[in-house]
């Protein structure tokens, strides 16, 4: 069950569960750690070996790991569009920064996978370089996203309710709930 709080201005908002924000930012916290670890293996720590540059031998397990951890970003990242994007993007609420992060993290899957599949060596490069940048922005953009939410409360305020109940009475369901905020047709005033 979500836990209801109140902002600094009195709006009630919606925390996402306890259990559900460990996992999130455990896995990306993963995610990211495997990421920038290899990344600054492959930057400061290559060896010169018999034949050349040759990558640190903690590079192959890191990178399987973070292969691993993104297929499990991509769960969790569902996981997290059915219930946080869903619930406040009809809300009007960070859409620039949550659709920019999505953005961002389809050009990384796209990329990762592109890594792991293409053999030509420009496509490589190209693929690699791209994947290394957008890692380090979506950092960037995932702190935005989440001081700009724990700073605004992400609050169901007046507008929300209004949407919540329209959105019900739309489907047929008008309950108590969904009058909160509403006129009752039913009611008439003398």
């Amino acid at each position: 069950m979500d836990a209801v709080h109140r902002n600094e201005h009195g709006h009630h908002y919606r925390r996402m569960p306890r259990r559900q924000r460990v996992v999130v930012y455990t896995v990306c916290t993963a995610l990211w750690a495997s990421g920038m670890v290899w990344l600054l293996l492959d930057l400061f720590f290559r060896r010169r070996g018999e034949f050349g540059w040759a990558p640190h031998p903690l590079q192959s397990p890191i990178l399987l790991l973070h292969g691993v951890l993104a297929i499990l970003s991509l769960y969790v990242l569902g996981w997290v569009s059915s219930h946080h994007s869903l619930r406040w993007w009809p809300v009007g609420r960070r859409r620039l920064s949550g659709g920019a992060f999505l953005a961002v993290t389809l050009l990384l899957t796209v990329t990762g996978f592109a890594l792991f599949f293409l053999i030509d060596d420009a496509w490589q490069r190209a693929a690699k370089l791209i994947h290394e940048i957008a890692g380090v922005l979506i950092t960037l953009m995932a702190l935005e996203h989440w001081l700009m939410g724990r700073r605004a409360g992400i609050f169901v305020g007046q507008r929300h309710r209004h949407h919540h109940a329209a959105s019900k009475h739309i489907h047929g369901r008008r309950t108590g709930a969904a009058l909160e905020g509403t006129a009752n047709p039913r009611r008439h005033n003398n």
